[in-house]
């Protein structure tokens, strides 16, 4: 990671937080650009992510590959520890099999395919059963609240609306919202309840944008660390880990991003 610039660092880090267990996500530049650029959309070009992504892949941190005429990529050297029994993306041998550490495991990409019965293969494998599929992603990207309740019936209601091929926007949308002016405002205590803001399809209102610092948190290692306390995680301990006795900061940084 020594060998990137600051923007390329900032996009590896960003990558990090939204990638799946396995360290996979999609290498399409728009849906790059919407999940880790959501406020600057107007600034923020997919050439950009293209060239950002070139370089993180020569820093051999990323393997892009095709799979069935699409872009995915894979985090290298991933070791986040695996919740999920399947990837949301298929791997780099095309066949959906999980990395080596995880023989047992398939993805969901294995599933048969479903859609408009034409046989073209354009339509995408139904979410796994058992791992929630894009709702689960909704779900753990929405923030810790009072109000965060009513799981089921957010499920139905994101069924209802047919959430699932709106999956990335919307959860770029959450993301997007966490920044904001009116989420963060006294601690939080504007955020909806989940059921409401799905309800009223507020995805599709516009956000304002955080008047505050600058940066997002997620930026800089102090802000990182600023948010790790918060969640009550503690900084990470830079002498333990010089001393071979504590954890990587990318370990840390994954273990906040978690927690928020």
């Amino acid at each position: 990671m020594n060998s990137l610039n600051w923007e390329a660092e900032v996009f590896y880090r960003r990558l990090m937080s939204v990638v799946d267990d396995f360290g996979r996500f999609t290498a399409h530049p728009s849906l790059l650009r919407a999940a880790l650029y959501p406020l600057k959309l107007d600034t923020v070009r997919d050439a950009n992510m293209e060239r950002l992504l070139a370089l993180v892949e020569q820093a051999r941190l990323v393997r892009v590959y095709e799979v069935a005429g699409k872009r995915y990529l894979e985090l290298l050297d991933f070791k986040q520890q695996v919740r999920a029994k399947e990837s949301k993306y298929p791997s780099p041998d095309g066949d959906c099999k999980p990395p080596e550490q995880h023989p047992l495991r398939t993805c969901a990409a294995d599933a048969p395919v479903f859609g408009d019965g034409d046989g073209d293969g354009d339509e995408p494998p139904p979410p796994p059963a058992d791992a929630g599929g894009a709702f689960a992603r909704f779900w753990d990207a929405w923030p810790k609240h009072i109000r965060k309740v009513a799981r089921s019936q957010c499920e139905a209601k994101w069924k209802a609306k047919g959430c699932d091929a709106m999956a990335d926007r919307i959860v770029a949308s959450v993301e997007a919202h966490k920044l904001s002016d009116s989420w963060r405002k006294d601690g939080g205590a504007f955020i909806p309840a989940p059921l409401v803001w799905l309800n009223q399809s507020r995805w599709e209102a516009p956000i304002e944008s955080f008047q505050g610092d600058t940066k997002p948190w997620h930026a800089t290692r102090k802000g990182i660390e600023d948010m790790g306390e918060k969640m009550g995680l503690g900084r990470w301990d830079a002498q333990a880990f010089n001393l071979g006795q504590g954890e990587m900061f990318m370990a840390y940084e994954k273990r906040v991003h978690a927690a928020v």
